[in-house]
């Protein structure tokens, strides 16, 4: 018996302890879980009721709002086209003066201001125009009765035209009319600009100027030939000369037989271009500038070939030099060797650039020049990372006689 009841303790305590375990183990591994994931899906709850209930209230004032913006949209638009255009100007003082009399009162003064005291600038969503709205006040001295300005001031807010006031002033003596000061204020607009695509440039005719001919040179071929026509068949570029290195074409080698035309220094009979030579690369001719400099002494120059000028850069444009320096980076891929000379050779000539890297040759370039004066020869080098160094070029003729040498850096 004492075993028995000994072994109904044990179970009872078993029992009660693996209850008490997994309710222990329940309450700690789900039910504190859960319960926090319930406290928050319920403020969540609450967060959603709150922003729904804002939403249905923000709901319910847009329909106010856009109300209220069309109401505004329209009395916008009412004000707009109550003010006139600034030339109406003396049209709408004589209405307002019209109105006054209409009223029975009587004018002592009536000045309306040449100038605006506010501008404000509008743009117009509809059109797409901005519009310039202009405040100019006039000053009115009246006199007479309260009712009848009072009338005045309520015929003027339903008036055609904008039209408003400030600065009232009544004086009253006695039984008699009362003197009334005030100052009205008229609205002009005016077009400030035009919407692109209605705005258009006019075109300008381009006027043929005359030449003058300054001697008595005459042209006499099958038919009339214009000079400009004359100066643009000179600056194509022939077929033959597609694919021939740019250095080649840089300087010019032939004279423009039309600059005969331009300048009349000699009469010419017949106008032939130029042919070129079978060993030589065909020209590139250039236009001379109207406004350069020449000196005539230049052809009394012991030397058949003098250098005007010489410039390393970085670009050449139109036979200029642009960018020029002394000290040049590797990454721009090219440099160029820009000479201006006088040929007095009285033919064609050649003159060569030489580049030199560190005292070691790296090239030779014969440039044909053209006789004259200021004629431009250019030749260029790329260069890259590995051409970093002092470099020269030197300026030499036919005859291996330095003429010019220039110095830069390449970094």
């Amino acid at each position: 018996m004492n075993r028995f009841l000994k072994n109904q303790r044990f179970v009872f305590i078993s029992i009660f302890g693996g209850l008490i375990f997994v309710s222990l183990s329940w309450y700690f591994l789900f039910y504190v879980g859960l319960s926090k994931e319930h406290r928050k899906f319920r403020h969540i709850k609450k967060m959603l009721t709150s922003d729904v209930q804002k939403f249905r209230e923000m709901e319910s004032q847009m329909i106010t709002m856009q109300t209220e913006w069309d109401t505004l949209n329209s009395t916008f638009g009412t004000v707009i086209d109550k003010i006139p255009d600034k030339r109406e100007f003396e049209i709408v003082t004589d209405y307002l003066y019209s109105l006054i009399m209409n009223h029975g009162l009587k004018i002592k003064t009536f000045s309306p201001s040449n100038a605006a005291i506010e501008k404000k600038t509008i743009l117009l969503p509809e059109t797409g125009n901005e519009i310039m709205v202009e405040k100019i006040p006039i000053d009115i001295s009246l006199k007479g009765s309260f009712i009848n300005f009072g009338q005045l001031l309520e015929s003027m807010l339903t008036s055609r035209y904008r039209l408003t006031t400030s600065n009232i002033e009544i004086i009253q003596k006695g039984s008699a009319s009362a003197t009334i000061n005030l100052i009205s204020y008229a609205y002009f607009q005016s077009l400030k600009n035009k919407p692109l695509a209605q705005t258009k440039i006019p075109s300008r005719k381009k006027k043929n100027l005359p030449l003058k001919n300054t001697s008595n040179a005459k042209v006499s071929t099958t038919g009339k030939m214009d000079a400009t026509a004359a100066v643009d068949k000179t600056i194509k570029v022939p077929d033959s000369l597609q694919g021939v290195p740019e250095m080649w074409l840089e300087p010019a080698t032939e004279p423009i037989d039309e600059t005969i035309l331009i300048t009349g220094s000699k009469p010419v009979e017949k106008l032939e271009p130029a042919k070129p030579k079978k060993k030589d690369p065909a020209p590139f001719p250039v236009i001379k500038k109207e406004n350069s400099v020449k000196n005539p002494e230049t052809k009394q120059d012991f030397h058949s070939i003098v250098i005007l000028d010489s410039r390393v850069c970085k670009k050449v444009k139109n036979n200029q030099p642009l960018y020029t320096g002394r000290r040049f980076p590797t990454d721009i891929g090219r440099v160029y060797c820009h000479s201006l000379l006088n040929n007095n050779s009285g033919k064609h000539s050649d003159i060569y650039h030489i580049w030199y890297m560190n005292g070691e040759l790296k090239a030779k370039v014969r440039i044909r020049v053209r006789d004259g004066e200021e004629i431009p020869a250019v030749s260029h080098r790329e260069v890259a990372e590995s051409d970093k160094g002092t470099w020269k070029v030197e300026i030499t003729d036919s005859d291996k006689k330095i003429l010019d040498t220039i110095i830069f850096e390449l970094v």
